[in-house]
């Protein structure tokens, strides 16, 4: 997705607990100039924060009977939120 999109980056930390995407031109305030996607990890709790610059901040448990990452308030997919946003943001598809 980066070469189709300038200022699209991708940063994930060691541990694997963080991970930041960056949409647009990196030059602006707070992040790209179309806002970030930013996940959280607990490995303790099992839970994932979600802020996602079109859906906002959503709280994610591991649901182990279909193996997904579902949302605590209203059971949709952190896969799928994350790739309306994508689609609302930028050109291309993300490869998961």
């Amino acid at each position: 997705m980066a070469e189709m999109n300038p200022g699209f980056s991708v940063e994930r930390s060691e541990c694997g607990l963080h991970f930041k995407a960056t949409l647009g031109a990196t030059d602006s305030i707070g992040g790209g100039e179309l806002g970030q996607i930013l996940l959280t990890g607990d490995s303790v709790d099992m839970v994932i924060k979600a802020v996602l610059p079109v859906s906002g901040t959503k709280t994610y448990g591991f649901n182990s009977s279909s193996g997904r990452w579902v949302c605590k308030n209203d059971g949709h997919d952190l896969e799928g939120i994350i790739v309306r946003d994508l689609l609302r943001q930028c050109r291309g598809c993300p490869s998961f």
